[in-house]
Formats: structure tokens, C-alpha cells, sequence
């Protein structure tokens, strides 16, 4: 089952319980924990997703550790990423 197809199946579920909709809140470190080409399949994941979710009572949001963000990705591919989604929140270390 793909991204898509499991998020219209919660969905669906949040209907049926008369819920308001679903908010999905995504760890990206699994994409390149273990794995030499995590980085490129990142990218091609985050912008191959619908920057909105039109007609759907969904909230979606990427969280990134800063430090992983900022070591793993250029200015380039950081700005792609944050390109790829309707809005951003970024928390950054105080330190």
C-alpha cells in the first residue's frame, strides 16, 4: 500500500468515526538512517507529494531533526524541500 492509499484509508476511518479529519505528523530520519541513497529518495518522495491536500480534511507535516537537515542536505536541496510544502515550521536548537 502506498502513502496515498493508506492516508485515504484513515481518512475514510476518521468519516466513519465522525472525526474532523486526520493530521499525520512524519519522522523523515528513516528515509537515510540506514540507507546509502536515502537523500535522493527522499527528495524524489517529498516532491512527489501534493503540495496541498484539496477536498480532503487532512494535515500533513515532515519533521526533520535540524541538525540532520542541515548536515545531509545543501543550501540548494534544503530550499527544494522546503519548496515542496504548503507551509514550514522550523524549531531550532537554542544552542
Amino acid at each position: 500500500m502506498d502513502f496515498m492509499t493508506f492516508l485515504n484509508v484513515l481518512l475514510r476511518h476518521a468519516e466513519r468515526r465522525r472525526k474532523d479529519g486526520v493530521t499525520i505528523l512524519a519522522d523523515m530520519g528513516s528515509f537515510y538512517l540506514n540507507n546509502h541513497n536515502g537523500c535522493q529518495e527522499l527528495m524524489r518522495y517529498e516532491m512527489s507529494l501534493p503540495e496541498k491536500y484539496y477536498g480532503k480534511n487532512l494535515k500533513g507535516y515532515c519533521l526533520y531533526h535540524q541538525k540532520d537537515f542541515e548536515r545531509r542536505f545543501g543550501r540548494e536541496e534544503q530550499s527544494q524541500l522546503l519548496d515542496c510544502h504548503n507551509r514550514n515550521i522550523m524549531l531550532m536548537n537554542a544552542n
